[in-house]
């Protein structure tokens, strides 16, 4: 029997494989998918989480197909916080130039509603690099709705606002009370970095 694996497990086991090789990746990646399947009783992370790491090493071994497929397989899991690993799927579609299949897990993506602020955010901030401003801003305004909803975090709302507001702007849009709100979370943040210095 393993011994239990908790998030910040996964983290040190990470960070000890910065800089290796693509073999070691690989071989890393076999390791989380085996102990995903055997779980542990005590075990602080899901399944979903830790398949989800295996999607990122395979990644990083140059296996994106293979991580697409992991990271698919962990959003059927479920992860027990963060982004969706949907997104994960849809920039590694992009990567490997399969735009339509990317398009489509983002639809199915969107479709289901997703709960976590964060899965809007990475989305959001996968359609602004690929220049594609309305879907990012499509993302942006469902996160913000989400987090409007729930109550959730004003950090939250404050780096949605924000992104939204960077998105209208290169739209040549008129800011809005919500862009003023992503304003002001920038000179906060801003403020805070020149406070730590």
């Amino acid at each position: 029997m393993r011994e239990p694996i908790d998030l910040d497990w996964l983290d040190r086991f990470d960070s000890g494989l910065e800089g290796a090789s693509p073999a070691a990746h690989n071989a890393a990646a076999e390791q989380l998918l085996g102990w995903a399947d055997e779980p542990h009783e005590q075990d602080g992370a899901w399944p979903g989480d830790i398949v989800l790491r295996a999607a990122f090493q395979l990644s990083e071994a140059g296996d994106r197909e293979g991580a697409v497929r992991q990271a698919l397989r962990a959003s059927d899991l479920g992860l027990s916080e963060g982004a969706d690993p949907r997104a994960f799927a849809t920039e590694l579609l992009f990567q490997l130039d399969r735009p339509d299949e990317a398009r489509s897990v983002s639809e199915d993506l969107r479709r289901s509603r997703p709960a976590d602020p964060e899965t809007y955010w990475t989305m959001a901030s996968i359609w602004e690099v690929r220049s594609e401003a309305r879907q990012a801003l499509g993302w942006y305004n469902r996160g913000i709705a989400l987090v409007e909803e729930t109550e959730g975090p004003p950090a939250d709302l404050g780096l949605l606002c924000s992104g939204r507001w960077r998105v209208r702007q290169s739209l040549g849009l008129d800011p809005d009370e919500l862009d003023e709100l992503g304003m002001g979370f920038e000179d906060a943040v801003a403020q805070h970095q020149d406070g730590e210095h």
